[in-house]
């Protein structure tokens, strides 16, 4: 192979590269030609000047000034904080596929492969070792330990939405048995690629997030004009353990981190479950006098008449309702063996319904 062949395939794939392509769609022909040119002629000055492009390039992504800027934001909103950085981090839209097409044509060491934290590792390695000017030690430190503490949030996916209409419709639909083809195949497919589910057992899973969504959509469209209003499941992804996020100016700026659980039949024995990531977060929330964290209990009975607690912690296995002048709703967490916290309400004095 001469080095005219390999220029040029390189130009195509720093061009796929720019335009974050996925790897299944760059050309495998071109893929190849490059990393084994690489690999055969290490000391190669095209093979050269083609690893510094690359490290330019990825160098310029990490330099974002709103990257930057996030990551100098003062830790006291911690939960923001965690928000704009991870909407401004490199290559997190395309995680899943960069790190095996990274290690392969930077032709880095075996002991860098490994999961998401040790990706960018190597990465800054990489950049450091062609340029050391390119990118500041602060920031390598910075994003580094960012992606080490929130491996959880860093693997996450975004939950997709329809319009509010079109949300109701699904789910009435699907408790008919009607399913939208397109919208349910890639619902389907999604929960395949998770785990064996049966056809029936993905059917009822399809109808309870059409039903979590329609909630969460009610929800947000009562706190989007709040200051810094993040529909977090939506724009960011799952991971967080809340689904929304806002801020309210009291004495100093509160942080409201917001999950929504939604049900059709909210009976006086109601409960309903948190998942471990949720529970922590929770639980982290109680010595943050600048955090509150709520949960909205939705109960949608016929999808136009909506009735909902706001309940907050009290203490570990304590919730309480807030959006009553004098009576309230308690749940209780009630132990279990599963990684699920399931919490119970215990007493109910009167319902508060808002027509939508």
């Amino acid at each position: 192979m001469d080095n005219n062949i390999f220029k040029k395939s390189a130009k195509i794939v720093i061009s796929q590269i720019y335009n974050n392509t996925d790897i299944t769609k760059i050309s495998s022909n071109d893929f190849n030609i490059v990393r084994d040119f690489m690999h055969d002629h290490p000391n190669d000055n095209d093979v050269i000047t083609f690893k510094n492009a690359l490290a330019t390039l990825y160098a310029k992504q990490f330099k974002n000034v709103n990257l930057i800027n996030a990551l100098s934001m003062p830790n006291k909103l911690i939960y923001f904080k965690k928000q704009q950085v991870l909407q401004n981090l490199p290559f997190i839209l395309t995680q899943n596929f960069y790190p095996s097409y990274l290690y392969q044509l930077f032709c880095l060491p075996s002991n860098c492969l490994g999961g998401i934290e040790t990706f960018y590792k190597p990465v800054f390695w990489f950049i450091k070792s062609v340029d050391s000017s390119l990118i500041s030690e602060d920031i390598i430190n910075a994003i580094n330990s960012f992606v080490t503490n929130n491996k959880i949030i860093i693997n996450s996916n975004k939950d997709n939405y329809d319009s509010y209409k079109n949300e109701i419709n699904y789910y009435k639909n699907a408790t008919k048995n009607i399913f939208n083809s397109d919208d349910f195949n890639d619902f389907s497919i999604t929960q395949s690629t998770q785990g064996m589910f049966s056809e029936s057992k993905i059917k009822l899973m399809y109808i309870n997030k059409k039903l979590g969504n329609i909630g969460e959509l009610i929800i947000y469209n009562f706190i989007k004009n709040f200051k810094n209003a993040c529909f977090v499941a939506k724009d960011l992804g799952n991971g967080f353990g809340y689904d929304m996020y806002f801020q309210i100016q009291a004495v100093d700026t509160i942080e409201c981190l917001v999950e929504v659980k939604t049900t059709k039949s909210m009976t006086d024995n109601d409960y309903f479950y948190l998942s471990e990531n949720e529970y922590n977060t929770m639980l982290n929330t109680l010595n943050n006098e600048n955090t509150k964290y709520i949960i909205c209990r939705v109960n949608i009975n016929n999808t136009s008449i909506l009735e909902y607690y706001l309940l907050e912690f009290v203490d570990s296995h304590t919730l309480r309702s807030t959006n009553y002048e004098q009576d309230h709703v308690e749940y209780y967490l009630e132990p279990n063996d599963n990684n699920t916290y399931c919490f119970i309400k215990k007493n109910i004095q009167k319902n508060y319904k808002k027509n939508i």
